[in-house]
């Protein structure tokens, strides 16, 4: 009877494929697991890195939610003092955004309608706990007219979410 190995080109390929397979396994392994990540936002797009600070050379976020979206599930949004002129900022992962104290950073809404969803943050996030910390959400726009209702801080999300 005629065996894999007797299969012209068969033994071949399914070996290669089978050796890529576990290589990719193994650098897997020796990779670790993630290390969780920083993103730093402050309103004049720089930070210091070495000293951990909000004044420096380094480049930073200007916005919270182009951080949010590079972030992935674990990481830390850190914001820098400032006031953030942004009408919807969306959290839908597993990170922590937490602001420098709700005394000096602001986010502010707009005011105005327009949105379509309530909220002008709105945590969805599905995969894992959400810290949303020291911010003061003012402004909100409404979602239909200007006499609407208005909503700073929307929370849909099967985890737990923490805002202080």
């Amino acid at each position: 009877p005629m065996q894999s190995a007797d299969i012209p080109g068969r033994s071949r390929r399914f070996s290669r494929g089978r050796g890529l397979l576990l290589g990719l396994v193994g650098l897997a392994l020796l990779a670790g697991p993630a290390v969780a990540a920083t993103q730093v936002v402050d309103d004049d797009g720089t930070y210091d890195a070495v000293g951990a600070g909000c004044d420096g050379t380094d480049v930073s976020f200007t916005g919270i939610q182009a951080a949010i979206t590079a972030a992935v599930d674990g990481d830390t949004v850190f914001v820098c003092p400032g006031t953030y002129n942004e009408s919807l900022i969306q959290v839908t992962k597993a990170l922590t955004v937490q602001g420098s104290g709700a005394d000096v950073t602001i986010i502010d809404g707009g005011g105005g309608f327009g949105n379509s969803l309530f909220g002008t943050v709105r945590i969805t996030a599905n995969t894992g706990n959400v810290l949303f910390d020291g911010f003061t959400v003012r402004n909100p726009r409404a979602t239909t007219s200007a006499t609407a209702l208005r909503v700073g801080i929307t929370v849909a999300s099967s985890q737990p979410v923490t805002i202080t």
